[in-house]
């Protein structure tokens, strides 16, 4: 795995996770707290249950030492605000080449992409849960539900996850989020020769404007990179794991 550098722009995608056990001790989280802006930690504080308040913690922290990692800023420095469907960006402060990031969860772990001036969204989730009722029919194109029919049963719940991250990181590189409903997205998802991703359709939009990567950072785990096709853009992924608190400059 490589170690992530400051990318140059448009060259790379940079993913930084961090497990959410870690904030289990207590100096971790105090370290989290400690960031966060005031209406960050009154968010964190109406959590009831503690995985859910470390999920937001390690999440808001983990983008915060992350950004500060790619400019001379402190954690706790950064504002951010969001567009009217949610998707969050720096609000200051700005710098010359701008910083664009993405984040997911999983529950216990914390995804944060970063490029330079390009749009992206990224998801991530445990392949081990529940596909949720309802989901398929409340989500899924019809070809999505036809093809995953086909699949052996044991073989549907992964694939549910594969077209979900796909679909989640679409919406959020759009910066649309769930304006766009799921079941107007429809993904082909090919596993020979090697497993490739193609956007059959979707709302609004040119289905080859878009690329999309899967990854499997673990192997309980599935995630996706969506970012537009540019000509002459080939990005390289860049997988690091890192602590959500300490991220060295």
């Amino acid at each position: 795995m490589k170690l992530a550098q400051i990318p140059e722009p448009c060259s790379d995608v940079h993913l930084w996770f961090a497990a959410v056990k870690e904030l289990e001790d207590p100096k971790h989280s105090a370290a989290a707290w400690a960031v966060l802006s005031s209406s960050e930690k009154r968010h964190a504080a109406r959590f009831h249950f503690e995985r859910d308040r470390n999920s937001f913690l390690t999440s808001r922290s983990l983008r915060r030492h992350v950004l500060s990692h790619y400019a001379a800023v402190e954690p706790n420095q950064w504002h951010f605000t969001s567009n009217r469907y949610g998707r969050p960006r720096i609000a200051y402060p700005l710098t010359d080449e701008p910083l664009e990031f993405n984040t997911s969860k999983s529950g216990d772990i914390v995804v944060c992409a970063v490029t330079r001036g390009i749009c992206v969204g990224v998801d991530i989730e445990r392949l081990d849960r529940p596909v949720p009722a309802g989901a398929v029919e409340s989500t899924f194109a019809p070809s999505e539900i036809a093809a995953l029919q086909e699949l052996p049963i044991d073989d549907r719940s992964k694939r549910f996850f594969t077209h979900w991250t796909l679909k989640e990181a679409y919406v959020k590189a759009r910066g649309l989020g769930l304006s766009i409903p799921l079941d107007s997205v429809a993904f082909n998802v090919t596993d020979s020769p090697r497993q490739s991703v193609y956007l059959e359709s979707s709302a609004a939009d040119d289905s080859d404007a878009w690329q999309f990567t899967l990854l499997s950072p673990t192997l309980a785990h599935i995630a996706a990179v969506c970012l537009p096709r540019q000509r002459g853009f080939d990005p390289q992924i860049v997988m690091r794991w890192v602590s959500a608190v300490q991220i060295p400059r």
